[in-house]
């Protein structure tokens, strides 16, 4: 997480400006696992475990984004949805069109329960991700997730902060 700033943290290097809405979904199976992709380098927080999600097309529904988003980076189909939160945001600097733009970010983030149990469950990763893997929800504290993803975690009680 080297080149994420934290989230409230104003523009260092005085680059221009972008906004940039974004869904993700929390993907539960019906045994309670939650998947998870593992971003390749160079991306925003790559080599952290993501939520499967991304940015929505000017004029595209919330919904019909993270629908199109899930789809593009799992190979699911998702039907029934719901919002969980949408009070985060985060901050980066990422490279579009050969510019350095400092990008921030609104995550929409929904949760979505499919019918089976994750190992009847087929994955079609894209190639955004180096790997995509079911994790127990008691497990994600212990593993490298981005800091929306672990803060959002936190508020829903499934990682506990050390006090």
């Amino acid at each position: 997480m080297t080149n994420m700033p934290n989230p409230s943290q104003e523009n260092p290097e005085g680059l221009p400006e972008i906004q940039r809405e974004i869904v993700s979904a929390v993907i539960f199976s019906k045994d309670g696992k939650i998947l998870l992709g593992k971003k390749v380098k160079n991306g925003v927080y790559s080599e952290t475990w993501h939520l499967p999600g991304g940015g929505i097309e000017q004029g595209e529904e919330l919904v019909t984004a993270l629908k199109r988003e899930v789809n593009e980076e799992t190979g699911l189909e998702i039907e029934e949805v719901e919002m969980m939160d949408d009070a985060d945001g985060g901050t980066s600097v990422k490279t579009i069109n050969n510019e350095r733009v400092f990008v921030r970010m609104k995550f929409n983030v929904y949760q979505v329960h499919l019918e089976q149990n994750a190992s009847e469950i087929q994955i079609s990763p894209s190639d955004e991700f180096s790997e995509m893997k079911w994790v127990d929800a008691n497990d994600l504290g212990s593993i490298e997730l981005t800091p929306p993803g672990r803060r959002l975690f936190v508020k829903y009680g499934y990682i506990q902060e050390a006090s």
